[in-house]
């Protein structure tokens, strides 16, 4: 009779548990893999649609200032540049991308110096392009790339996020 309660409280053996654990750990690392996938996915699309806000935000801006000034001096009718200097109310501004980063710029004493009002448009530029196409019409490009990464030469690069033209018609510009 106790051999037999003895018998009816048999365990697992220990391969029985050796198996079952290498089964749930190929399942758990499915499951982290497919989480960290499903992640890298989310960054990636965060990083395009903040891009895309940045860029929409710069040109806002930039057709703002424009539609308002009353001179531009840089670019010159048929040129490209990448810049814009212009004039509205009286104050000179000047907007270009310097180091990956679109800035527009106003000097408090004349020039444009350290002393400079300096406001942060975009970052991560990877191109800005203006095209004057007649007195008061340009054409402005902007491209935004992404966070830089290794590639397989073991080279920073990155990819480009948004690029986005306008054209824009500024009536007050002589």
């Amino acid at each position: 009779m106790i051999n037999n309660l003895y018998n009816l409280k048999k365990g697992f053996s220990l391969t029985e548990i050796l198996v079952a654990t290498i089964v749930m750990s190929m399942i758990m690392g499915s499951v982290l893999a497919f989480v960290q996938y499903a992640g890298n996915i989310w960054q990636k699309g965060n990083e395009k649609i903040s891009s895309q806000n940045y860029s929409r935000m710069a040109f806002e801006l930039i057709k703002q200032d424009l539609l308002e000034a009353t001179e531009v001096t840089s670019p010159k009718v048929g040129n490209i540049t990448k810049r814009i200097i212009y004039k509205k109310a009286d104050v000179k501004y000047r907007i270009l991308a310097s180091q990956s980063v679109l800035i527009r710029t106003s000097p408090k004493s004349g020039t444009y110096d350290n002393t400079a009002n300096t406001m942060r448009l975009a970052r991560n530029v990877g191109k800005f392009y203006v095209n004057r196409i007649s007195s008061r019409t340009f054409e402005i490009s902007l491209q935004i790339n992404g966070q830089e990464y290794e590639n397989d030469n073991g080279d920073l690069a990155s990819d480009t996020v948004s690029s986005e033209s306008m054209i824009i018609i500024a009536p007050g510009i002589q």
